[in-house]
């Protein structure tokens, strides 16, 4: 019971990611907390009995109404996160009770005294550490002014006052050590700022600096496991958080936990979330921005993931050019919440996370790629070589054929350098030349006083002969004329294939312009006999035979004559 109640009133719920708001929403909260209670005790005590009574003030009544309904609305702005309406409604507040004092507190008018001097300290301080220059400015002058009013009405007081410091010691002496509690209080809460922000700062630059060794350590892997686990790692041993994980977009649109480093590490995807579930890691999904959570939300499905030893949990997403590709879920033991330095360094983080998850990705898309087009590349050029192999054993064939077919006189010729210039047929091959046609080269050699040049020709990567011409000794070759004698090399190389494929052509054609003659002379038949000596006589003709035998098996003729016979004596 006592604990749900401190928990309910003397703990600020709303989570300020500011270091210092966080601080000034737990001492307001306390002090107002204190304020509330101390009125509520003396309403009761003495201001409730007075006005049964019908002794008290009405006044007094009403500012303590009108104190315990400030300080319930004081608490409402800062459970809700209003931080800065409650600042300034709580010095308000401050202020109003010391004008309130000063004005009214004599039957005489408004007075000072050394009491009303300690209690209107009391709101300067307050101002000082919770509002900012201005503020403090405003309500030093309210202060000025209302001390003002009291001593000029003092002074023009004629009749002497005589005080009773025994009866009013009391009174004094409470008034002063509250105002010297809650001055106190505000400047122990407030006097470590500076060093507190220094150490914040300096743990936000090392922060920083991990990060960026982190994404220059992540450039160079190509794996998603080795990121996540990098990334995790760091959160878990640097920056000292209970637990981190992952969650990354499935095809299904889910989100999967595919990366935990904490209480438990695990690589296995467990089961997604749906973009619908009210958790703070939907909810970064949806908003794109820092969900916080903690155990004190009043939302059990966004508190619901929490571990049992985690008292903050912050699910940043995890971008890539405006895509969310993930979320990144950091759980803290810590008894203060995420400041707004460590939920920029945790966004740095998870932008390295995309970029590394986006790059493995790429390079993983590209390998596969890659893989793919060579697998494919290979294939092809399997087939090229292939096609190529039977294109080379299909032109060899026709070649070897060809030349078997002309005999020693396709060897080649020599061109006599006489005045007639004529062809005499070569019938050997020289040595030079058997060396070009195995190596498919041109070759130059020196015989004598003459330079031999010998050069291949050579159609589709094959070999069909060389040629052979000699230069004088004192005449050098020029790049030129071997371009020129290449090249010639090659046309003759087309134009052996053309005249090989010309009569090629040439012999198809003729065999079967006599084969339709001779079909035709036999069509027109209508003899047996007269067909079998058309035929002989064509083949012979045809073929060059000498003598040419026909048989005939004597069943094919003699069955269809036997049959007619015995249909006519029917």
């Amino acid at each position: 019971m006592i604990a749900r109640l401190r928990r309910n009133l003397l703990q600020v719920r709303h989570v300020y990611l500011n270091p210092v708001d966080r601080q000034r929403a737990n001492v307001l909260l306390i002090i107002n907390f204190a304020i509330v209670v101390a009125s509520a005790i003396w309403g009761l005590t003495g201001v409730l009995p007075r006005f049964l009574s019908g002794t008290a003030d009405l006044l007094t009544a009403i500012v303590l109404l009108v104190i315990l309904i400030l300080g319930g609305l004081i608490f409402q702005l800062i459970q809700t996160g209003r931080l800065r309406g409650a600042t300034w409604l709580f010095v308000l507040m401050l202020t109003g009770a010391v004008a309130q004092i000063v004005l009214f507190w004599s039957t005489i008018g408004p007075t000072i005294s050394g009491t009303f001097i300690a209690i209107s300290i009391l709101p300067i301080v307050a101002g000082g550490v919770l509002l900012n220059r201005r503020g403090v400015l405003i309500v030093s002058s309210v202060i000025i002014i209302v001390l003002l009013i009291g001593a000029l009405n003092q002074i023009q007081l004629a009749p002497e006052v005589t005080f009773n410091l025994g009866n009013d010691a009391p009174f004094d002496f409470g008034i002063i050590l509250i105002t010297i509690g809650i001055v106190l209080t505000f400047l122990l809460a407030f006097s470590g700022n500076l060093e507190r922000l220094a150490k914040e700062s300096f743990s936000d630059v090392q922060q920083r600096q991990w990060i960026t060794e982190f994404g220059i350590t992540i450039s160079r892997q190509k794996e998603e496991n080795s990121i996540l686990a990098q990334a995790l790692n760091l959160i878990r041993e640097r920056m000292q958080y209970l637990s981190s994980q992952v969650y990354l977009i499935d095809e299904e649109g889910r989100l999967s936990r595919s990366y935990r480093a904490g209480m438990t590490q695990e690589t296995s995807i467990q089961a997604g979330l749906k973009p619908g579930d009210a958790s703070i890691i939907t909810e970064a999904l949806r908003n794109r921005q820092p969900a916080v959570t903690s155990t004190e939300d009043s939302s059990a499905p966004r508190r619901a993931h929490l571990l049992t030893a985690a008292n903050y949990a912050v699910a940043v997403p995890i971008m890539y050019n405006s895509d969310v590709i993930g979320v990144l879920d950091v759980q803290s033991s810590a008894q203060n919440p995420f400041s707004q330095n460590e939920i920029a360094a945790l966004l740095l983080l998870a932008d390295q996370i995309g970029v590394g998850l986006h790059y493995a990705h790429t390079i993983g898309d590209l390998e596969r790629a890659l893989r793919e087009q060579e697998t494919t590349s290979n294939r092809l050029q399997s087939q090229v070589q292939e096609f190529r192999q039977r294109e080379r054993r299909g032109f060899t064939g026709a070649w070897n054929s060809y030349i078997g077919a002309r005999g020693k006189y396709a060897i080649g010729f020599d061109l006599e350098a006489d005045d007639a210039a004529t062809l005499v047929a070569a019938s050997d091959l020289p040595e030079p030349i058997q060396a070009t046609l195995q190596q498919g080269k041109m070759h130059i050699e020196t015989v004598g006083e003459e330079q031999i040049v010998n050069v291949p020709i050579i159609f589709r990567d094959q070999t069909l002969g060389a040629m052979s011409f000699s230069l004088p000794l004192g005449q050098n070759l020029t790049e030129r004329q071997i371009e020129m004698a290449q090249t010639v090399s090659e046309r003759l190389a087309l134009a052996l294939e053309n005249a090989r494929l010309f009569e090629q052509s040439q012999a198809q054609a003729t065999r079967e312009r006599k084969a339709n003659e001779v079909g035709s002379r036999l069509i027109g038949a209508t003899d047996v006999n007269a067909v079998l000596n058309i035929a002989a006589l064509n083949f012979n003709e045809a073929l060059g035979a000498i003598h040419t035998q026909i048989f005939i098996q004597p069943d094919v003729l003699v069955e269809p004559l036997a049959q007619t016979v015995k249909e006519e004596r029917r």
